[in-house]
């Protein structure tokens, strides 16, 4: 007998005895995989766990390590990604997405991909829970902090494009506020005066509060007149804020 007909007779008798293997479990109440006790199921529980996890992880592709067990994330547009630091829960991609494996019973296997929240200011910012605390972090600096580190002392996070929710790991990088601020200038997205969402005054009413205070009434009087609290109208009035106003 040659050895490709070998194989064939031990192919076939190979599962003919895997058939009569598990027909014997099942009439045991045995697990047909590791052949413990499995009650009314062909499957003990441990078992059935164990393919779940397999089926999950081969429904995506790409992985994650994060200490010593590996989670799933699927491959997009050639992205990579990283275990935020602090936060086991949670990874980040080079392409500005966030995803997370919390579930309201505890951790799973498969990444969800979390949708974006834009503040007041259009940036992404989004809740992340660890250890029973909610942390509200942007999502900029969670990219820079997976891919770079921490924030070196006395920078921030910058988008280079100008653009607040491109969150893209090219796009961004750990520079000084004045650096970051000269960007706004030339990107023409600095706020200031009535583009804040959180102003109070107009530039009329800045402007009308300074020439009732150079005629002598003081900021609690300009602001029982004008509907707006002392420090606010003082503030105003010094030039404290709204400097660019003339």
């Amino acid at each position: 007998m040659t050895v490709e007909k070998l194989r064939e007779w031990w192919r076939a008798r190979k599962s003919e005895l895997a058939k009569i293997l598990r027909q014997e479990c099942r009439a045991m109440g045995a697990c047909t995989d590791c052949g413990s006790e499995a009650g009314e199921f062909d499957v003990c529980l441990r078992c059935r766990g164990r393919r779940k996890r397999n089926l999950r992880r081969r429904r995506h592709e790409g992985m994650v390590k994060s200490g010593r067990a590996f989670y799933v994330l699927p491959k997009a547009n050639g992205a990579r990604y990283v275990v935020l630091p602090g936060f086991d829960s949670y990874a980040v991609g080079s392409d500005g997405t966030v995803w997370s494996r919390r579930s309201r019973g505890g951790s799973r296997a498969i990444w969800m991909k979390l949708k974006r929240c834009l503040n007041a200011y259009g940036y992404c910012v989004l809740s992340l829970r660890h250890a029973g605390s909610t942390y509200r972090r942007m999502v900029n600096r969670m990219v820079l902090e997976g891919f770079l580190g921490p924030a070196p002392p006395g920078t921030e996070a910058a988008h280079l494009n100008g653009v607040r929710d491109d969150n893209r790991l090219e796009n961004l990088a750990w520079k000084t506020p004045k650096e970051n601020a000269k960007d706004k200038e030339i990107h023409g997205t600095h706020r200031r005066g009535e583009d804040c969402p959180y102003a109070l005054m107009t530039e009329a009413d800045v402007r009308l509060a300074r020439s009732m205070r150079w005629r002598g009434m003081t900021p609690k009087e300009i602001g029982e007149i004008l509907g707006f609290k002392p420090h606010t109208v003082g503030a105003a009035t010094r030039g404290d804020t709204w400097k660019h106003v003339v």
